[in-house]
C-alpha cells in the first residue's frame, strides 16, 4: 500500500481514523527520520522524499522507494523532485521573475531531504497533501515568499516546531530533528 493513497486535499485526519493513529503518526515520523539518518551515513542524498516515495507495509511500517533521483558521494541529482518537498534553491529550472540565475540548480545536500521532512511530517500528521490544490509553479512561489500553512491542528507542538524548523532550513542533520523529537519518537535502544 502506498501511503500516498491516503492523503487528499481535504484536512484532518485520514489515513487510519482511529485511537492508534497517532502512535503510527509518531512511529512514521521516526521511521522517516531514522532512515534518512542512516541513508545521509551512507552519503546518499535521497534527493525526492515525498509521500510518493514511501511505501506502507502490511506491518504498517514505512519503507523508502524511488532512489532513481539520488545523489551518492555528491553525485547530481538524475530527477526533479517534487516542489511539495523542495525550496526553490535546488530546482533545475527557473522561473522567470521568482528565481534568480544563481537559484537555479545546485548539487544536493542533506538538507534538500531535511526540508522534505518538514512536508512528510505535515502530510502525515493532517492528511493532507500540502497545497494539494496549487500547481507545481504556484508552489514554488508560495516557499520563495516563504508562506507556509497554519499547522494548529497538529496538536503536538514538537511535531509543529520541527515542521517549521524543516521549512525554515534551521537544521543540519537529521540527528537535529531527533534531538528536537526526543521524547515523543520511539527509542530503539
Amino acid at each position: 500500500m502506498v501511503i500516498r493513497q491516503g492523503c487528499s486535499k481535504r484536512k484532518g485526519p485520514y489515513l487510519f481514523p482511529d485511537r492508534n493513529a497517532e502512535l503510527d503518526y509518531l512511529r512514521w515520523a521516526d521511521q522517516v527520520v531514522r532512515g534518512l539518518q542512516y541513508l545521509h551515513s551512507c552519503n546518499v542524498v535521497h534527493g525526492d522524499v515525498g509521500i510518493k516515495n514511501l511505501l506502507l507495509s502490511d506491518e504498517k511500517d514505512l519503507k523508502f522507494s524511488d532512489f532513481g533521483g539520488s545523489s551518492i558521494d555528491q553525485s547530481n541529482l538524475l530527477v526533479e523532485p517534487s516542489p511539495r518537498y523542495h525550496r526553490m534553491h535546488s530546482w533545475r529550472y527557473p522561473i522567470q521573475g521568482v528565481d534568480s540565475p544563481e537559484e537555479t540548480w545546485q548539487l544536493p545536500t542533506r538538507k534538500v531531504d531535511t526540508f522534505a521532512v518538514g512536508t512528510v511530517l505535515y502530510e502525515i500528521f493532517t492528511g493532507a497533501l500540502l497545497y494539494g490544490d496549487k500547481d507545481y509553479d504556484e508552489i514554488r512561489r508560495i516557499f520563495t515568499r516563504q508562506e507556509y500553512p497554519d499547522l494548529t491542528d497538529i496538536h503536538i507542538p514538537e511535531v509543529r516546531k520541527t515542521i517549521q524548523a524543516c521549512w525554515a532550513e534551521r537544521y543540519e542533520s537529521m540527528d537535529d530533528i531527533i534531538r528536537d523529537l526526543k521524547g515523543i519518537l520511539e527509542e530503539d535502544d
